[in-house]
């Protein structure tokens, strides 16, 4: 039967395995392989259903224990998935599907110290496991240790240098820790693989704005755009970069778009701004006259707004400029003042 099953011969492998357990009812290890033919035709009911005989049988089965506790988890059971794992390892004897297993578990419950430890056993086992590699860097990235999760992605790599999504995950740990040319490296690496991959781009972006190389992040936020049109999260840092460069018009319809989804007032500001740069006053009129009424009247980008519409109000809000304790927050009054002027 396992010859069978090793060379792909799955029917002929259940019958003979059906017929060796009608036979022998008892029968552990028929049984366990006779869910492995039902695994592998995609019968996930009839699995569990031997694997729930194997375990009335021999509640300490770790090969059942294991498999049930594979299965809970892809059904998004998690507590009962954790029981099986637990119990497939209780018997003292190192399982390496049990103990990824449940370490997977653990992390999917947010028990992250508790699945820590499972990935260290596991990789203190067999240190050429990629996927606890993987999970610990996530684990570690979380944590905000990013030189360790840099370090456990180093090992994926080695493993699997063709794993394209391991250069992602490593340019996401080098991205958060500030080495922000070697993460573009990887990025680059990811998009040479495949040039589809638009979260790429936006990280890319970031890489080359934390390296000073804001005209290859502009290159590439457009291309995140024309990817994906809905990224939302690219509209700010895109039209920011088009305001650093002066494409004043471009860099107001994505201030607008941000502003569709999120009634900021410094959205609303920077593209009053970016119309004001255009030389179209009418069109950042608008904008603030728009949304000027979300904005609660204690800020002061309130007060700085009104200027846009009422030239008659910038004593108020000079005013108000001058009384602003915030440094920050009267910086930008005082630049939005400075672009009106």
């Amino acid at each position: 039967s396992i010859l069978l099953i090793n060379n792909g011969r799955i029917d002929e492998a259940g019958a003979l395995l059906s017929e060796l357990t009608a036979q022998e009812s008892s029968n552990v290890t028929a049984l366990f392989y006779l869910s492995l033919v039902c695994n592998l035709k995609g019968d996930r009911a009839q699995e569990k259903a031997l694997l729930e005989r194997i375990i009335a049988l021999e509640p300490d089965n770790t090969d059942a224990n294991a498999s049930l506790g594979r299965i809970y988890a892809s059904e998004k059971k998690y507590r009962e998935a954790e029981g099986y794992y637990r119990k497939a390892l209780s018997a003292g004897v190192w399982n390496e599907e049990a103990s990824l297993g449940y370490g997977r578990v653990l992390l999917s419950q947010k028990k992250n110290d508790e699945a820590l430890k499972q990935y260290d056993e596991v990789i203190k086992n067999n240190p050429d496991n990629m996927l606890a590699y993987i999970d610990r860097a996530y684990i570690k990235s979380v944590r905000e240790d990013y030189s360790g999760a840099e370090s456990d992605l180093d090992q994926a790599v080695r493993i699997d240098p063709g794993y394209v999504w391991n250069y992602l995950d490593r340019g996401r740990s080098r991205l958060y820790g500030g080495r922000y040319e070697k993460a573009a490296e990887d990025f680059s690496r990811v998009l040479s693989a495949d040039s589809s991959v638009f979260i790429a781009y936006a990280h890319r972006a970031e890489a080359y704005e934390g390296s000073g190389r804001d005209d290859l992040a502009i290159e590439d936020y457009r291309k995140v755009l024309e990817l994906r049109e809905d990224y939302a999260k690219g509209y700010v840092p895109f039209a920011l970069q088009l305001f650093r460069k002066g494409d004043w018009k471009e860099s107001a319809s994505y201030f607008q778009k941000a502003l569709k989804r999120d009634k900021s007032p410094e959205f609303m500001m920077l593209c009053a701004a970016a119309f004001l740069n255009a030389k179209d006053k009418a069109a950042a009129e608008k904008i603030v006259n728009d949304n000027i009424g979300a904005i609660p009247r204690e800020i002061l980008l309130y007060h700085v707004s009104r200027v846009y519409v009422d030239p008659y109000y910038e004593t108020i809000a000079v005013q108000k400029i001058n009384e602003e304790k915030k440094s920050f927050e009267k910086m930008k009054g005082m630049f939005y003042l400075a672009v009106y002027y």
